[in-house]
């Protein structure tokens, strides 16, 4: 359903309910009606074009390096942000999310690029934290240098978000990939 659709039924639907304070109507004519579940579900995929050319265009350091693991990991923007240094694993090759979206902490593999970044990223010194402010606790928002950064790049309509979405197709294809390759050819 489209926004327009959906604010003209709730203006429909605050009209009869004035008209229902002011004693003009009896009973609401919507009273009863079931509506359609909504589905906001918004996808946008990026191409490989536009990871790199929105990589390119972060002036900031830090900026660059949470938007590289983003779209290297999937991991949203402010589990990146809270991530610590001892969070990272680099024996095994994971990064542990202690405080995830759900409650539970999760395990998130890091590729060869991801691992390169944090190995030569600046520690800050006294900061548990792997991206800090001027004080050297938990990066704020970063959406302000992100926004500059989809404008020099020439992106329109993403969200950070979408970046979660990119690491998912991207793994999609790799997986599928890996599964045709296995597949015996048939005669």
């Amino acid at each position: 359903m489209k926004p327009a659709t959906r604010c003209a039924r709730c203006r429909l639907r605050h009209m009869f309910n004035r008209a229902l304070d002011w004693d003009l109507l009896d009973q609401s004519p919507m009273m009863g009606i079931k509506f359609l579940p909504e589905n906001d579900a918004r996808i946008r995929y990026l191409s490989r074009e536009e990871c790199d050319r929105l990589v390119e265009s972060c002036i900031v350091p830090h900026l660059r390096a949470i938007i590289t693991v983003a779209l290297h990991t999937g991991i949203r923007s402010g589990e990146i942000r809270s991530l610590k240094w001892n969070d990272l694993d680099f024996d095994s090759g994971f990064i542990i999310i202690r405080d995830s979206k759900n409650g539970e902490p999760r395990h998130v593999r890091m590729d060869s690029t991801v691992v390169g970044l944090f190995r030569n990223y600046p520690r800050t010194q006294g900061s548990e934290f792997v991206f800090t402010n001027a004080a050297g606790g938990r990066l704020g928002w970063v959406q302000h240098g992100f926004r500059k950064a989809l404008a020099r790049a020439g992106l329109s309509d993403l969200h950070f978000h979408d970046l979660h979405l990119f690491d998912y197709s991207r793994r999609r294809f790799l997986e599928d990939s890996s599964s045709r390759a296995q597949k015996p050819e048939e005669a």
